[in-house]
């Protein structure tokens, strides 16, 4: 029920005059325009604080999100570009996302509302990115939270990786891809989940599960 973390919901035009509202459904809001309107700014709380693999969730020192979860979209515009701009990130913080970068560090992008809700994405002041090329093709393992592996702990977890990607690569006949996020969310207590998406894959996991390769590596979908 992911609506149901939504509050203080608001509409305005182009020239941020308040348009009127009404809920019509459960997980659906209806604004009212004037004829010739062409700009809609939408804008609304979301309550972000479970921290699984599918869900999203607000701290001091991350932002992680399931885009499927707090984005809303237009029935008829599911196949148009979408631009994230988040302009109060830190541009010192990490991100772990198969959203398309640009040159603005604090805006990404994604070739339609469908392909922008299957990136899970983390930004963080305490991440840690490690990666390796099969083929063609990148792969990234972002640590949010408390690594506690060592140089020894890194080469191993990329060494257990990298035979798991070679071997699936030969069984499917290579990649459907230039890159593959691992996205690993340290805990500090006993939670174990992961949701896989087109381009990258999202786990959480007890922080103590960086100490040895073997916990730590999963498969792609």
């Amino acid at each position: 029920d992911y609506a149901g973390a939504v509050s203080n919901f608001e509409a305005q035009d182009g020239e941020g005059n308040t348009l009127k509202w009404k809920r019509t459904a459960n997980s659906t809001w209806t604004v009212y325009t004037e004829e010739g309107d062409t700009d809609l700014s939408i804008s609304y709380r979301y309550y972000a604080n479970n921290q699984d693999a599918g869900s999203s969730y607000l701290a001091a020192n991350e932002v992680y999100f399931n885009p499927v979860n707090l984005f809303m979209y237009v029935d008829e515009r599911l196949e148009d570009p979408v631009k994230l701009s988040l302009p109060q990130l830190d541009p010192s913080w990490g991100a772990a996302t198969a959203l398309t970068p640009t040159e603005d560090q604090k805006i990404f992008t994604a070739t339609s509302y469908h392909n922008f809700v299957d990136c899970p994405t983390v930004f963080s002041s305490a991440m840690k990115t490690l990666d390796f090329q099969v083929e063609n093709t990148t792969f990234y393992l972002h640590f949010q939270g408390n690594y506690q592996g060592d140089e020894k702990a890194d080469a191993a977890i990329l060494e257990a990786a990298e035979s798991i990607v070679r071997e699936q690569g030969a069984i499917f006949g290579g990649f459907p891809f230039e890159k593959y996020h691992f996205i690993y969310r340290l805990l500090p207590y006993d939670m174990r989940h992961a949701v896989e998406h087109k381009n990258s894959a999202s786990f959480a996991l007890p922080e103590r599960v960086t100490q040895s390769a073997r916990t730590i590596v999963g498969g792609m979908a």
